[in-house]
């Protein structure tokens, strides 16, 4: 028989939990910890790196989750996590200049375009008129600054 951890207090700020998405909602994920009788939530700002419109943009129900334990709420009686367990370096494995790769579009302003190129790994490129959240657009890699942590980006088409 497995153990369950039943004490919300037994999770500390900062620890690696794994869980399934139990319920999706606008605002944020449910999830329920594995080999425990806690549930947590993941709000939208810390999904990802980037702005997403929904939750659903980047989580199903039944999808088995690595997340980062943020706090307890006490005023929800649940755990706080994150989504941002990656570090730039590892990110950008296998990507260099001048390589074209697929991204999605996942904000857009007047003074660019925000690309999602890999999960949550974001590049910026110009503006370009006519495209909407959502959008597939094939990129190529102008730069990959390291010390900003940022990569620039030109939209191909």
């Amino acid at each position: 028989m497995k153990s369950t951890v039943s004490d919300i207090h037994s999770f500390q700020k900062g620890q690696i939990v794994d869980g399934i998405i139990e319920k999706i909602k606008p605002y944020g994920a449910f999830v329920k910890i594995y080999n425990s009788d806690i549930s947590g939530i993941i709000y939208k700002e810390d999904i990802s790196k980037m702005y997403i419109n929904n939750p659903a943009d980047r989580f199903n129900i039944g999808d088995s989750v690595r997340l980062l334990v943020k706090r307890y709420d006490r005023n929800t009686g649940r755990l706080v996590l994150s989504n941002d367990l990656n570090n730039f370096s590892e990110m950008i494995s296998g990507l260099n200049v001048n390589d074209v790769v697929e991204g999605i579009v996942r904000n857009q302003y007047k003074s660019g375009v925000f690309i999602e190129i890999k999960q949550d790994l974001v590049g910026l490129a110009d503006y370009k008129y006519g495209l909407s959240y959502g959008d597939t657009v094939n990129v190529a890699i102008k730069n990959i600054n390291m010390g900003d942590q940022k990569i620039k980006l030109e939209i191909l088409g």
